[in-house]
Protein backbone atom coordinates (compact mmCIF):
# COMPACT_ATOMS: atom_id res chain seq x y z
CA UNK A 1 0.00 0.00 0.00
CA UNK A 2 3.27 2.10 0.95
CA UNK A 3 4.39 1.75 -2.70
CA UNK A 4 1.41 2.44 -4.49
CA UNK A 5 0.76 5.27 -2.26
CA UNK A 6 4.44 6.60 -3.12
CA UNK A 7 3.30 6.24 -6.99
CA UNK A 8 0.68 7.74 -7.03
CA UNK A 9 1.99 11.38 -5.19
CA UNK A 10 5.68 11.22 -7.00
CA UNK A 11 5.07 9.26 -10.31
CA UNK A 12 1.54 9.22 -11.44
CA UNK A 13 1.28 12.99 -11.94
CA UNK A 14 4.18 13.04 -14.29
CA UNK A 15 1.83 10.57 -16.29
CA UNK A 16 -1.02 12.64 -15.95
CA UNK A 17 0.28 15.41 -17.82
CA UNK A 18 2.08 13.51 -20.25
CA UNK A 19 5.75 14.16 -19.23
CA UNK A 20 6.54 10.25 -19.06
CA UNK A 21 5.14 7.72 -21.55
CA UNK A 22 5.32 3.94 -22.55
CA UNK A 23 8.34 3.31 -24.76
CA UNK A 24 6.32 1.53 -27.61
CA UNK A 25 8.41 -0.49 -29.64
CA UNK A 26 5.75 -2.28 -32.00
CA UNK A 27 1.99 -2.73 -32.71
CA UNK A 28 0.98 -5.86 -34.12
CA UNK A 29 -2.75 -6.94 -34.86
CA UNK A 30 -4.08 -9.22 -32.46
CA UNK A 31 -4.40 -12.01 -35.13
CA UNK A 32 -0.51 -11.65 -35.23
CA UNK A 33 0.18 -12.30 -31.05
CA UNK A 34 2.15 -15.09 -31.72
CA UNK A 35 4.56 -12.93 -33.72
CA UNK A 36 4.64 -10.57 -30.84
CA UNK A 37 5.23 -13.17 -28.31
CA UNK A 38 7.91 -14.39 -30.47
CA UNK A 39 9.48 -11.11 -30.23
CA UNK A 40 8.93 -10.81 -26.54
CA UNK A 41 10.67 -14.10 -26.31
CA UNK A 42 13.64 -13.30 -28.28
CA UNK A 43 14.55 -9.88 -26.30
CA UNK A 44 15.59 -7.64 -29.34
CA UNK A 45 13.25 -5.17 -28.40
CA UNK A 46 13.25 -2.13 -25.66
CA UNK A 47 9.87 -0.69 -24.95
CA UNK A 48 6.39 -2.21 -25.54
CA UNK A 49 4.55 -4.36 -27.67
CA UNK A 50 0.86 -3.23 -28.09
CA UNK A 51 -1.96 -5.70 -29.27
CA UNK A 52 -4.64 -4.20 -31.30
CA UNK A 53 -8.32 -4.88 -31.89
CA UNK A 54 -10.59 -3.76 -34.41
CA UNK A 55 -13.30 -1.90 -33.33
CA UNK A 56 -16.26 -3.84 -33.19
CA UNK A 57 -19.44 -3.34 -35.78
CA UNK A 58 -22.18 -1.36 -34.53
CA UNK A 59 -23.93 -4.15 -36.54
Amino acid sequence: AELIAQLQTHVWPFIERGEVKPQVYQTFPLHEAAAAHHLLDSGRHIGKLILTMAPLSSD
